[in-house]
């Protein structure tokens, strides 16, 4: 047996009119908005470390401290990072090297972290990336990303006001690990 159908009252119906013309309407802009393309200026500059870091190998080697990396290209790539993010990065590398292979790269072994740190993935999307803003304040910003047609948060990030822009202080790449996210 069924429960029996009952009609919803005008002032629920409107109600939920209400909430569904509002989440539609929403500014992309806002804290909480559902998940679109970089907007703000903090995403816009997320969105360009994360996409720089997939077009050139060597970003991933300095936010590692590769030791076969350019290192003539660390100043350039250290103006959108941290110092605190870049030794978070190269701990978490060193840590994993360790672990892995007993603290030397070996030929054909897999020793460090083993994706992109900065996007937390081994591959890169043809597609712009979804973003929320968390939370922002004047100076820091909390976003996450996630791929598009996917659901799941791929990771959370911490931006923080610098000058006239935006660097990238904090990843928390999902389920784990997490990179000077202190809380």
């Amino acid at each position: 047996m069924t429960a029996p159908h009952r009609k919803p009252s005008s002032l629920s119906a409107l109600a939920a009119i209400a909430l569904a013309v509002l989440a539609q309407s929403s500014d992309a802009n806002a804290v909480g908005a559902n998940f679109h393309p970089a907007a703000t200026e903090a995403e816009m500059a997320l969105d360009a470390i994360i996409r720089n870091s997939e077009r050139d190998d060597s970003y991933v080697d300095f936010a590692i401290k590769a030791p076969w990396r350019n290192k003539g290209k660390d100043h350039q790539y250290g103006q959108n990072v941290s110092k605190g993010l870049q030794s978070a990065w190269a701990k978490a590398e060193t840590l994993s090297v360790q672990k892995n292979c007993k603290g030397k790269y070996l030929d054909g072994e897999l020793c460090g972290l083993g994706f992109n740190p900065v996007s937390c993935a081994q591959d890169a999307s043809g597609e712009a990336y979804l973003y929320q803003t968390e939370a922002k304040g004047a100076q820091i910003a909390i976003i996450s990303y996630r791929w598009p047609r996917s659901g799941d948060i791929v990771a959370t990030y911490k931006m923080i006001r610098q000058g006239d822009g935006w660097i990238l202080d904090g990843v928390s790449c999902h389920p784990t690990p997490s990179f000077n996210m202190k809380k």
